[in-house]
């Protein structure tokens, strides 16, 4: 998938979103992306703990479960593998399990909703 089409079906997902969170991860993305590195890809879950790197230290972290149809929020903010996840059943915060944000990387936990065995989705981060 090109980057373009990936950005595409990430910004379709965010609109699915709940109004509030919706607003303040569009404003976040605005704000940084002014002054920052956008970088996205694809990943499969594999059921343990999955590290992603990137170019930079990540800040933000946008994940779309495509199989899980779930959408996952971790920002810089947030105590590491914690997150914030809107999927077809609610939105909810975890509290372990979810996003850790390292140096060059971050590590996708293995939160049901994130991770599992076979998952395919896409993430976008701010560095």
């Amino acid at each position: 998938m090109a980057g373009t089409d990936v950005w595409r079906a990430f910004v379709t997902r965010m609109e699915a979103l709940p109004t509030q969170i919706y607003a303040e991860a569009m404003d976040l993305m605005a704000a940084l992306t002014n002054m920052a590195q956008v970088q996205v890809g694809t990943y499969t879950g594999t059921g343990v703990a999955l590290d992603v790197s990137t170019d930079g230290d990540p800040r933000f972290v946008l994940l779309v479960n495509i199989t899980q149809q779930a959408l996952v929020v971790h920002s810089s903010g947030m105590t590491a593998a914690h997150a914030l996840i809107a999927s077809a059943v609610a939105t909810k915060a975890i509290a372990a399990d979810g996003i850790t944000l390292g140096t060059g990387k971050f590590t996708i936990g293995v939160d049901a909703e994130l991770n599992t065995l076979a998952d395919s989705g896409f993430w976008c981060a701010i560095i």
